[in-house]
């Protein structure tokens, strides 16, 4: 299906799709995962486990600059958070979008690097 899209074309001839478990790998350190300054990370399925691993690793990436996620990264946010994530990202701002597999507004947190 996404063959038949003009538009998705051009994405799939600009872009990597790669199937593999994320915990296999340290995008941190894998090009061109590493080179990234900004990653959009629809992340509503994933484990509770599998969200600390890619968060830990999101915080090496020194030149990330924004961080679009699906789901809140900190819930418990204090001042002064612990979180490896924390120390690099600050939540800069959530919008509501829509989506296609629901009729409400999905939240999206964006945050940007400290």
């Amino acid at each position: 299906m996404i063959a038949k899209s003009v538009n998705s074309r051009r994405l799939l001839e600009r872009s990597q799709l790669v199937c593999q478990d994320i915990m296999d790998m340290r995008i941190s350190i894998t090009p061109p995962y590493a080179d990234a300054t900004v990653v959009y990370w629809n992340n509503l399925l994933f484990e509770p486990r599998v969200i600390e691993f890619v968060k830990e690793d999101l915080s090496g990436m020194f030149l990330l600059r924004k961080v679009v996620s699906s789901l809140n990264l900190c819930p418990r946010h204090r001042d002064l958070c612990h979180n490896a994530f924390c120390g690099a990202f600050k939540l800069e701002k959530v919008l509501y979008l829509p989506c296609s597999w629901k009729a409400n507004l999905q939240q999206v947190f964006v945050y940007q690097s400290q």
